[in-house]
């Protein structure tokens, strides 16, 4: 039935789940554990993964699984941003000196079958394979915001996203079953031939079936109205579960929108561009205005990630041109800058106490002026200054909707865009001019903390010099399906 090629084809994913069973097994039967070797396992398992994954390339003719599962290019890149990322956030969340009981056995499991199930939906082709992948890494991603179990707004945090989470799982579900319906398959091919002249009953409910699915969708990207979940589960996880959220999380639940958008549901664009604009307006217009107010660290990153989530479906109402790839690229300079941010936040404490609000960052500039001088270059990225690389990602978008005449919602961004600039240049001003309460910054910055941040600082800096490079390779590797 399945060739020995389906099998080389998802190589990576056997062993990253291969990964994660070894350490299961490790942890019950191995009777002694360090924090060390189980990390070590899971990295070494990602880093095996990305190998096969290079190995193995296919070209875009391979289906594999009976055309479960797609094997182009994007789909590739795409699976190894996951794998990079996740080994990335594992490596920088590794400071043993720093914990008391962190659950490492556990947690680099859950790590793992979250990758795996992103890798899942990043190369499905099926939209009963997409939702399995989606909630394998869901149902991971509510354990490890909850592992704390010792502490209340862990737990809190944990069960508000299982509650919601679980809603759009079933908003999720009921949508396909109409495209099963409508189709007699769950094949993105097959739902991609759907059109609303199949009459009036056929045509409403395949709009409704179309809303149901992206709303789940945007569940997983926070974009306004379904972020009401982002701003306490941020605040109540780890920054090491967060810096994970918010970054391989995040870009993986957009990969999945824009492949949904350009093949299963092309059909339907032309009758979702009010709801794509609404969705990009709120999402600026909720992140921006809420976000001011924010003295929580992690809380402002959420309303933060909800501002920057609009800026980036902006492009999405110019579907007619060259706007889904302008996503895919600021999505792809949010998650460099985004990573050398929490890089730079995993290392940082105040008393042995990892720093939790804004006004932690005082005396950043004299106890680690490099670092604030790094920090401050994110915040400058994110804004959307220029020279930095989000200027270009900003400026990208920005220009996909104007050429398709959408130039009020770009005035609205604009302006929206001084407005968070607010609570971004506020923590420029508590590193420089703050002095800090508690005594200065202490703990030491890990050398490979050390090398994300200064490696993302450095491709936010010098991004000006190749951004029409950077464009045409990312353009070069966007799927072959696609105009």
């Amino acid at each position: 039935m399945f060739q020995q090629a389906d099998y080389i084809a998802l190589l990576p994913e056997i062993i990253v789940a291969s990964g994660a069973l070894f350490l299961l097994l490790k942890g019950v039967f191995a009777r002694t554990e360090t924090p060390t070797s189980s990390h070590m396992h899971a990295v070494l398992a990602l880093l095996g993964a990305q190998a096969a994954l290079i190995f193995t390339w296919q070209d875009a003719s391979v289906a594999p699984f009976q055309a479960l599962f797609v094997n182009d290019s994007f789909a590739q890149v795409c699976r190894s941003l996951v794998l990079v990322g996740t080994a990335i956030i594992l490596v920088l969340a590794h400071h043993p000196e720093r914990r008391v009981k962190s659950y490492d056995m556990e947690f680099n499991v859950l790590m793992l079958l979250a990758a795996l199930g992103m890798m899942i939906m990043v190369s499905a082709a099926n939209f009963l394979v997409l939702y399995l992948g989606m909630e394998l890494q869901a149902l991971c991603l509510y354990v490890l915001v909850a592992i704390r179990r010792a502490r209340l707004r862990c737990v809190e945090a944990g069960m508000k996203f299982f509650m919601l989470g679980g809603i759009a799982s079933l908003l999720f579900l009921y949508g396909i079953s109409v495209f099963y319906g409508l189709s007699g398959s769950l094949s993105y091919d097959v739902v991609a031939a759907l059109t609303s002249d199949g009459g009036q009953h056929a045509g409403v409910a395949l709009r409704v079936a179309t809303l149901l699915v992206l709303s789940a969708l945007a569940f997983k990207m926070t974009a306004a109205p379904f972020h009401v979940w982002a701003p306490d589960v941020y605040q109540g996880s780890s920054m090491r579960v967060l810096a994970f959220i918010a970054t391989v999380s995040k870009v993986v639940g957009v990969i999945v929108f824009l492949r949904l958008l350009e093949i299963p549901l092309r059909s339907q664009l032309a009758h979702l561009e009010t709801f794509l604009f609404a969705l990009a307006a709120l999402s600026m217009t909720v992140g921006s205005l809420a976000g001011l107010r924010q003295t929580d660290i992690k809380r402002l990153l959420a309303y933060s990630g909800i501002s920057q989530m609009g800026f980036a479906l902006i492009a999405t109402v110019a579907w007619r041109g060259y706007g889904f790839e302008a996503v895919f690229v600021y999505m792809l300079i949010y998650f460099i800058t985004m990573l050398g941010v929490f890089a730079l936040l995993l290392s940082l404490a105040r008393k042995q106490r990892q720093i939790s609000l804004i006004s932690d960052l005082a005396g950043l500039s004299t106890s680690h002026g490099g670092y604030a001088l790094a920090l401050a270059i994110f915040m400058f990225s994110l804004i959307g200054l220029p020279p930095f690389a989000g200027f270009f990602a900003k400026l990208y978008v920005f220009f996909a909707a104007i050429e398709q005449g959408h130039v009020l919602l770009v005035v609205w961004a604009a302006l929206m865009t001084v407005v968070a600039a607010g609570y971004y240049l506020r923590i420029i001003k508590v590193m420089y001019m703050d002095t800090p309460q508690e005594g200065a910054l202490d703990g030491r910055i890990h050398i490979d903390n050390r090398l994300i941040v200064f490696l993302t600082a450095l491709f936010t800096v010098l991004f000006v010099l190749a951004p029409r490079r950077f464009w045409d390779v990312v353009l070069s590797l966007w799927p072959s399906a696609l105009n």
